[in-house]
């Protein structure tokens, strides 16, 4: 018993065999062509030998053993015994690398491949860029989103995704500091420009040196120098003051306001209707001789100035005219009877020595006193002295008589 191998010189297996069972004590006999050449004579084998002359046992229906169709999902193709195992299902699907569902484990075309499903616009760089599609549908828009896409850019698209090259960044600059003096409430880029000085003041209103124009407070405010009386009718109005202390005076200012009243109060700033108005008639007396002028009169709350109370003076120009005045002996009434009296005639011009004569006599008087200064008779001109005029005005009357 045993397996049992014949080789050639070479090595070669000639005859073999695998476990015989001849029985005790059993000779077999055989002879070997020269010929013969062992092997796998079954042409279904694996192992087929074509050239094999003689089968050996050696034939093998196992290891080529598989799915002989090509068209199958497991087909294999160094199998040449179909084992019956071919998959026609597994392996189905869209086997077209640019369709929407293309299956890249599919191996047979189940005519099942999208081309529209998947489709859009490919390009990302696109405003209508679709990150889902695989195939491109021509569809790509550079044109609608195109714009400025910095966002510290004055005109900012946030809609937009191509930069076009249009961003500006200098129509919108300007101060953006709302606590700036020339804050820009329509600037969005701060351009450094921002002024926190020049509108610097009191921005309180009801401060004496509010400023208008100030934006800022800068604790300056005050409420005192200006503070008074602002009651325009008070007697310690204050014109300067816009803040009222409430220190306002009604009453000592108090009392007739009216320049033609008697009790004029010319301090007083507030009529309190205590104004008193004249009654009593006054006469002018300009002469000051202590009658009054009938024709001018006037009406006063009491004798004052150029006034009397009498209207008895004929002539106010005069004041050496009034009644029972005393004769100046001017040829004029003096004492306002209507008449020229006697005692009131002129006297005699030049009848020095009242002789009723203006002779030689009265001349010699004039020399007598020629040069005096403080003479009053030969004073014919008035000049205050006796001079050559006087000498001449006296010749003039010079022997006439005087008459009366």
């Amino acid at each position: 018993d045993g397996n049992y191998t014949m080789t050639d010189s070479q090595g070669n297996v000639l005859f073999s065999m695998q476990t015989p069972n001849f029985g005790a004590q059993v000779v077999e006999s055989f002879c070997l062509s020269a010929n013969e050449i062992p092997g796998c004579t079954n042409t279904n084998a694996c192992n087929y030998d074509a050239s094999a002359s003689i089968d050996d046992g050696s034939c093998d229906f196992v290891s080529c053993a598989g799915c002989t169709d090509a068209a199958a999902c497991n087909y294999h193709a160094s199998a040449t015994i179909d084992d019956g195992s071919c998959d026609l299902i597994s392996c189905f699907g869209c086997t077209d690398a640019t369709a929407c569902n293309y299956d890249a484990s599919a191996t047979i075309d189940d005519g099942s491949c999208d081309f529209v499903s998947c489709a859009g616009c490919t390009d990302a760089t696109a405003c209508n860029y679709d990150a889902s599609a695989t195939i491109d549908d021509g569809s790509c828009d550079l044109v609608s989103c195109a714009g400025c896409t910095d966002l510290a850019a004055c005109n900012y698209d946030a809609s937009a995704t191509i930069d076009d090259g249009s961003c500006d960044l200098v129509s919108c600059a300007g101060c953006t500091d709302a606590a700036a003096c020339n804050y820009d409430v329509s600037a969005t880029i701060d351009d450094g420009s921002c002024d926190l000085i020049s509108c610097l003041g009191c921005t309180d209103a009801t401060a004496c040196n509010y400023d208008a124009s100030a934006t800022i407070d800068d604790g300056s405010c005050d409420l005192v120098s200006c503070a008074g009386c602002t009651d325009a009718a008070a007697c310690n109005y204050d014109a300067s003051a816009t803040i009222d202390d409430g220190s306002c005076d009604l009453v000592s200012c108090a009392g007739c306001t009216d320049a033609a009243a008697c009790n004029y109060d010319a301090s007083a700033t507030i009529d309190d209707g205590s104004c008193v108005f004249a009654s009593n008639v006054f006469y002018a007396d300009l002469d000051n001789d202590g009658y009054g002028d009938p024709e001018s009169s006037t009406t006063l709350c009491a004798l004052e100035g150029p006034y009397v109370n009498n209207a008895l003076d004929c002539d106010d120009t005069n004041p050496f005219i009034y009644p029972n005045a005393p004769s100046t002996n001017e040829g004029i009434d003096n004492d306002c009877d209507g008449i020229v009296n006697p005692d009131e005639m002129l006297p005699c011009e030049g009848d020095m020595n009242n002789d009723g004569m203006r002779d030689i006599s009265d001349l010699l008087m004039m020399l007598q006193s020629y040069g005096c200064s403080d003479c009053t008779v030969g004073d014919l001109n008035n000049s205050g002295s006796i001079e050559s005029a006087d000498i001449l005005i006296f010749l003039g009357f010079f022997g006439t008589p005087c008459q009366n």
